[in-house]
Order: C-alpha cells, then structure tokens, then sequence
C-alpha cells in the first residue's frame, strides 16, 4: 500500500484571491507559457503546487517593476534554480519605494522613447535609434537572472532572442507602437549587437 502523500495544490480561484489577480489573468499567463498549472482538475479548474506558487510570486514581482510579460518570460527562463530565484526575489524586495519607482519610471521612458522614434520615422542605424538600442541593453543588465546579467551570460544572443520575439509575436510589439514600433526595436537591437556585443 503507497503511503506516500499527494502532493499539495490548490485552486486557482484561491491563488487569484491570496496573490491579488484575477483568474482570467492566471489563464493568460498558463495559456503563454509562463505559469504552467500542477494539474487541471475534472471540472477543469486549474490548479497551482507550491513550485508554481514561487514562480507566480517573481512573476508579480516583475510585473510590479514594470516588465511586461516578454521580459519576465525572458528572466525566468535564465534561472537555474529555485534558491537562485529566491535570493533574487528577495534582494528586488529589498528595493525600498523610491527605488522601485525609479526603475518603473526609467522602463516606462525607454518604452515612450522606442514609440516617439518610430512614430518619428527614425532608422535602426540612426545615432538616435542607437542610442536607445543601448539603453534598453543597459536595462537588461539592471534586471537580475536575466543572461544579460549572468556571469558568462551570452548577452549577444539573448538581445538578438528578444528582438525577435518582439516582431515574431504582435502581442510584444504593441508595447511598442504595433509593429513598426517592434521592427525598430527589432533593427536597432540587431545592428547594436552586432556591433558591439
């Protein structure tokens, strides 16, 4: 006779209700990718483990820092451990409120510039274009568990991944103006790690 326990869940209501979200927002994030749920349940409730539970938590950390959900795709799928995460969990909540305000501010500016230059006609290769090109690189770096910030990390690759993924997929570039928004940044980002990542 096994004797052994099932392992702990709940449901996704009582998740939505104890983190502050809905879950519509649980789906989405199960139906992208990045909450995967321990098991659906008959009635086809969708139901969370203690892992899945340490992974919303960075989730709404991120989100609360202003990461849209491409970036905290990307800074999850770095990680190489839970205790890694953790630590990481903890020292981004060691941010006290100005800080965090600041770090929201500066993604919100660099977002609104990637939109005014494409609006404005600007060319991957312009100085302008450039120069945003390096700030959002600089912005990777400041993000912990992201390759960016990894000892060893191929930074190169992991900007190049990105940029992709922001022309590849309509939802991420409507952070950035639609799509010719997200082929700027696409551009941008490829010439810049080209030429000096």
């Amino acid at each position: 006779m096994n004797t052994e326990k099932a392992p702990v869940d709940w449901p996704v209501q009582q998740i939505a209700a104890q983190a502050g979200t809905t879950c519509r927002t649980l789906r989405h994030h199960h139906t992208i990718g990045l909450l995967t749920p321990s098991r659906t349940a008959s009635n086809g409730y969708l139901h969370y483990n203690q892992a899945a539970l340490v992974r919303l938590q960075r989730i709404l950390l991120l989100r609360e820092l202003g990461l849209g959900l491409p970036a905290i795709a990307a800074v999850l799928s770095a990680e190489t451990s839970v205790p890694d995460a953790l630590r990481r969990h903890v020292a981004w909540w060691g941010l006290d409120t100005t800080q965090k305000q600041a770090w929201k501010d500066s993604v919100a500016s660099l977002n609104n510039d990637w939109i005014t230059a494409s609006t404005s006609g600007v060319t991957p290769d312009s100085p302008q274009a450039q120069e945003l090109a390096r700030r959002y690189v600089q912005w990777l770096r400041s993000i912990p568990g992201t390759l960016a910030t990894a000892p060893g990390g191929d930074v190169r690759s992991y900007v190049l991944g990105l940029a992709e993924m922001y022309v590849a997929d309509g939802r991420f570039g409507a952070n950035y103006g639609r799509a010719g928004g997200a082929g700027l940044v696409r551009g941008a980002l490829v010439i810049f790690a080209e030429r000096g990542l």
